[in-house]
């Protein structure tokens, strides 16, 4: 049988089918995912979505025949890198570990029981209010703010007309906003997240009143949640995300399931290129005198370089290495001096001890988020 199965790219619906003559056994979906490194750096990614076979077809090796086919449809499309988020104990990790995905991190989710909950009040100087027409850019910069600007990987670009689209059929109650002044310091709205979950996103702006103003947000979502039939809510969270996580556990969440992140560079050269505005942004930054006019990445065969805004001329640093220890490095999981040390890593060239804190301006570990709460 595994002979007489098609295995075909439908570019238009960016989906691998696996077919038995008109019958569809199997399928992958390649969606578009502007993806945020940190800083508003976007980056094309590639991800690997809705991976599915039918049972009677499991065991015959047609889901790494579409993923062959699926990568190199992400390959003929340019794309630098590929990524694929999944429940910590699926079984497809296999399959994508087998594909040159590397784990990178894993982030928790969390749920709630929905009630008719008494609103919490605001503190003081601060008013909590549903959304209106004219705050999609308020939210969104703030949310920027937030994450995005503070270097978080694993974001997505926000833009207030995208935002918008994808709440055209959003519950009008469900949607709420907190204001000091003019300005929206908080946000959180519950969505429904793929096919079944209804998930809740909140935003707030680090301060004193952070907790209070997460509670006086939260009970109103809930309300509007448990109002429209909703029984229960999900929300996500990594470690790095501290004071979100407190407050859910606060608010009655309780940790429920784990999802795990995994990123596949396919083409060093062009993500290099693609992530030399953030280094020189963050080498900028850093305030040193000077620092090595080039970077040279070497892994396993692939080998790149770009120049660096503001550097020596004819100086430069080397990082080679393995395949997963490289993307590792470049995604922010591990910083080059951590390899170094760990000897995953060797760096050579204009070197010496002195650049440690130099490498971990521009190549050193980075908070994360799940790329899975904005819904490939």
């Amino acid at each position: 049988m595994a002979q007489g199965i098609d295995i075909r790219m439908n570019a238009e619906q960016r989906q691998v089918q696996a077919r038995v003559a008109d019958k569809m056994v199997g399928c992958i979906t390649v969606p578009h995912v502007d993806f945020d490194w940190g800083h508003r750096t976007i980056i094309p990614m590639a991800g690997i979505a809705s991976v599915k076979v039918d049972e009677e077809c499991c065991g015959k090796g047609i889901a790494s025949r579409m993923m062959r086919t699926a990568l190199q449809f992400a390959r003929d499309q340019d794309y630098p890198v590929g990524g694929v988020s999944t429940s910590y104990g699926n079984i497809a990790r296999r399959l994508y570990t087998g594909h040159d995905f590397t784990f990178l991190f894993s982030t928790d989710f969390y749920k709630k029981n929905t009630g008719d909950q008494e609103p919490t009040l605001p503190p003081d100087g601060v008013e909590v209010r549903p959304y209106i027409s004219g705050d999609a850019e308020g939210i969104v910069e703030l949310k920027h703010a937030v994450y995005s600007d503070a270097g978080f990987f694993g974001s997505r670009e926000w833009q207030s007309k995208r935002w918008l689209e994808q709440r055209t059929n959003a519950d009008p109650e469900g949607l709420w906003v907190a204001v000091r002044g003019n300005r929206i310091i908080g946000w959180a709205e519950y969505f429904k997240w793929w096919t079944s979950k209804q998930t809740i996103d909140m935003v707030v702006e680090d301060d004193k009143d952070y907790s209070q103003i997460c509670k006086a947000l939260h009970t109103r979502v809930e309300r509007a949640a448990h109002n429209n039939g909703i029984m229960e809510l999900t929300a996500d969270a990594s470690y790095h995300q501290s004071k979100l996580v407190e407050t859910l556990f606060d608010i009655g969440y309780y940790r429920a399931y784990r999802y795990a992140f995994h990123v596949a560079i396919f083409d060093l050269a062009n993500l290099l290129e693609r992530l030399k505005p953030l280094f020189d942004k963050e080498l900028q930054a850093s305030k040193f005198d000077s620092w090595p006019g080039v970077l040279r990445v070497e892994m396993d065969d692939s080998v790149a370089e770009i120049e660096l805004e503001g550097g020596k001329k004819n100086t430069k640093i080397c990082i080679s290495g393995g395949y997963q220890s490289i993307v590792r490095m470049l995604c922010g999981r591990v910083g080059a001096w951590q390899g170094f040390l760990r000897n995953d890593l060797k760096i050579t060239g204009d070197f010496d001890m002195s650049h440690q804190t130099l490498l971990n301006a521009y190549l050193g570990r980075r908070p994360w988020m799940h790329p899975a709460r904005h819904r490939w």
